[in-house]
């Protein structure tokens, strides 16, 4: 897990964004393959990104992640919502 989730540090204030956007990416993608494995076969990450449970969880670890950077780095941040307005639901 990044440093960023760990409350107990502070060590995302001394990763550039770039990193951090990295960083979060790569940890909810690694999060969203782990919750749909096993896949059969080799799936491509746009074949995995096809499939809707895949992307909506990619999408929720990515604001998870972004959203947890944030508190880390504001401790006046009261809440954060996270609203698909892609879904018509």
């Amino acid at each position: 897990m990044p440093a960023f989730f760990d409350t107990n540090t502070n060590l995302s204030r001394t990763l550039a964004l770039p990193e951090m956007a990295t960083a979060i990416g790569d940890h909810a993608l690694q999060l969203a393959r782990a919750k749909h494995t096993p896949l059969p076969g080799n799936q491509s990450l746009a074949e995995l990104l096809a499939l809707p449970a895949f992307l909506d969880n990619f999408k929720y670890n990515l604001a998870k992640g972004a959203a947890a950077a944030l508190a880390e780095s504001d401790s006046r941040l009261e809440a954060i919502y996270f609203m698909d307005d892609l879904n018509p639901d």
